[in-house]
């Protein structure tokens, strides 16, 4: 949820635009990242914990990957 400013969260290979009050919901298993627009980008994010014997095996990370 976007509690101040603006900017632009990908979603994969979607580029979607974000204002105050805005909420996305992201499925499990979708790459996402956030950019802050002019002002700043000031949010909340909540997730949902893996409880499984290996927690961390469900995340998969890739330094720029939104490099446009």
């Amino acid at each position: 949820m976007v509690l101040r400013g603006s900017g632009q969260m990908k979603l994969d290979d979607e580029i979607v635009e974000l204002k105050e009050w805005d909420a996305v919901r992201v499925p499990p298993g979708t790459w996402r990242g956030y950019e802050a627009g002019p002002e700043g980008l000031e949010i909340i994010v909540i997730g949902a914990p893996n409880l499984g014997e290996a927690p961390r095996e469900d995340v998969e990370g890739q330094r720029d990957w939104w490099a446009d």
